[in-house]
């Protein structure tokens, strides 16, 4: 069923997110979770925002190279 699809990718997502380094996981959280521009994301860690750019960018291609195994 449809519900069990979700529920899984929902489950690989958050196992994969698991699998993040902290900063990844942060940058994740704050930019895809609670909506925060990347520009805010990096006033709030206290970096740049080419470092953000740069976390975004292997985040969503960690998470692609997780989806595809599955």
């Amino acid at each position: 069923a449809i519900d069990d699809e979700v529920s899984d990718e929902v489950e690989k997502l958050r196992e994969t997110v698991l699998k993040m380094t902290e900063k990844q996981k942060r940058v994740y959280e704050l930019h895809f979770i609670e909506g925060y521009s990347l520009t805010d994301v990096a006033t709030i860690l206290n970096v740049s925002i080419p470092v953000v750019y740069k976390h975004k960018e292997k985040i969503l291609k960690f998470i692609k190279e997780n989806f595809k195994r599955g």
